[in-house]
């Protein structure tokens, strides 16, 4: 009897979803309506003061007012210096931001570059199965690099890092560069070209390997180096891998250790070759996350540890606010509290110096449980005292732990997002992917709480509410907040 009432009541509660459907508009900082809530979805255009929405199944384009500016005509539109557009078939167009016809539709899609030149990409069929080809036209349809490549990566008008794709026993792809006369000016004989920081490019490159009968049966031997585009090399050695490279020094891995040297032709230390993992998330920054044989962890600054090899976990909190650091990072280390050893987790700064102290258990909560929303507010996530290891309490604390919003069910982030986008649903944007949702940090002090199913946006420095009584805030952008709201079918 149990098991038919929770049917009965799973289909009711389908049922219900399924009658509703969701209506989007924008609303400013002080809750006024900028957009009508009345449209299926909105975007924001991050490069212009206008919005992508879409209604009766179409996209258009709305004015910073909510005037129609683009007609709702298209299956999908893509906006930056130009916008990108596809009616019903699968091939995409160009047009200028007033609506401008600049390009028919011809390929199946095309990505118009910081250079102004446009890199276009159809897909074939082989006995592997899609296989992409790229090139590179300009805004006259005149074609520079022709639709040969795997994928084409412009470093600037003139020169181009081509991908191409090789079929033998094995499948597989190197890289070279090439000029737009289609001269080969680095060959396509790397597993891996980059540009660096200073403009040079970082190879990884495989010698070819043969069976006994001489055919061609993959690649062995990885070598990276360092070239400029005269091919002249700025290392010395060859290394197992180049992480990354700037004017002076490079992150390398050599005898299956990692360190950093000197780009002074002899290679000099910089930093020993005596590292498990150098992760280079900040390096043009001078920041670096150094792990040591015994899988402790520490925080490297212009060649300098700001902190000892002490941290389990040691991760850099992205899109996070600080008053007074440019980067946070999330730690874990042992802690001896009355002869007993606990893993802590907290929140240092690029200085290693502790910003949320040292007060959880990792078994109470992890690294990611702990979020800043300026400098003396944390989010804090973590389990109840229910039996349902589903029950999560949220919560914000000081760093004293002194609490600033009390724990209750209600879920607390400091960013809107997007619905979940199941697979199988067709991305209503290019950056929007069938696998995950796009969002967006709200500002410093503010945070959302969703509870009952509705949202409030919420300044904890002032304890105003911004917003609230909206099932979905989707997306923060300049003072402007995309919200839903359910409506009827």
């Amino acid at each position: 009897m149990g098991r038919l009432l929770s049917l009965i009541l799973c289909l009711f509660l389908i049922q219900n979803a399924l009658s509703q459907k969701v209506a989007f508009g924008v609303l400013d900082s002080c809750g006024n309506v900028v957009v009508p809530l009345e449209y299926e979805d909105i975007e924001f255009d991050y490069f212009h003061t206008q919005y992508l929405a879409k209604k009766n199944g179409k996209w258009g384009i709305l004015d910073s007012v909510g005037n129609e500016k683009i007609p709702f005509l298209y299956e999908k539109l893509r906006v930056g210096k130009y916008i990108t557009y596809r009616l019903d078939n699968d091939t995409e167009g160009l047009m200028d931001l007033d609506g401008n016809i600049l390009m028919s539709p011809l390929y199946e899609s095309l990505c118009v570059l910081d250079s102004g030149l446009i890199e276009v990409r159809n897909a074939k069929f082989d006995s592997w199965g899609d296989n992409n080809t790229s090139g590179i036209i300009n805004m006259q349809g005149d074609t520079l690099v022709p639709l040969e490549y795997e994928a084409v990566y412009p470093i600037s008008n003139e020169r181009f890092i081509v991908r191409k794709q090789y079929i033998t026993p094995k499948r597989f792809s190197l890289e070279g560069l090439i000029d737009r006369q289609g001269n080969v000016i680095i060959p396509l004989e790397y597993t891996e070209l980059y540009r660096s920081e200073c403009g040079d490019f970082v190879c990884g490159k495989y010698e070819m390997g043969n069976d006994e009968n001489g055919v061609l049966i993959g690649l062995v031997n990885e070598e990276y180096s360092i070239l400029t585009s005269t091919l002249e090399k700025r290392n010395k050695f060859e290394y197992e891998e180049i992480n990354y490279a700037d004017d002076t020094i490079a992150v390398v891995k050599n005898n299956k250790k990692w360190g950093i040297i000197k780009l002074d032709g002899n290679d000099s230390p910089f930093l020993p070759f005596e590292y498990d993992e150098i992760e280079t998330y900040r390096a043009g920054e001078g920041m670096a996350i150094v792990k040591d044989s015994l899988c402790k962890k520490a925080l490297l600054s212009n060649g300098r540890f700001v902190t000892d090899f002490v941290y389990d976990e040691l991760d850099l909190i992205r899109n996070s606010f600080s008053d007074s650091c440019r980067f946070l990072y999330s730690v874990q280390k042992e802690i001896i509290k009355d002869g007993e050893s606990y893993n802590m987790v907290g929140i240092i700064n690029e200085k290693g110096e502790t910003v949320f102290p040292f007060l959880y258990d990792s078994q109470d909560i992890s690294t990611d449980d702990i979020v800043p929303v300026n400098d003396n507010a944390f989010i804090i996530e973590k389990d109840s005292d229910g039996d349902s290891r589903y029950d999560i309490l949220y919560g914000i604390v000081d760093k004293e732990d002194k609490t600033i919003f009390p724990f209750d069910k209600q879920k607390i982030q400091t960013y809107a997002e997007r619905p979940f986008i199941p697979w199988g649903v067709p991305p209503t944007q290019s950056s929007i992917s069938c696998s995950m949702y796009i969002s967006s940090r709200l500002p410093i002090d503010e945070v959302l709480i969703k509870k009952d199913g509705l949202c409030t946006i919420m300044n904890i420095r002032t304890n105003k509410t911004i917003i609230s009584g909206y099932p979905q805030v989707i997306e923060y952008h300049n003072g402007k907040y995309i919200v839903g709201q359910n409506i009827e079918n």
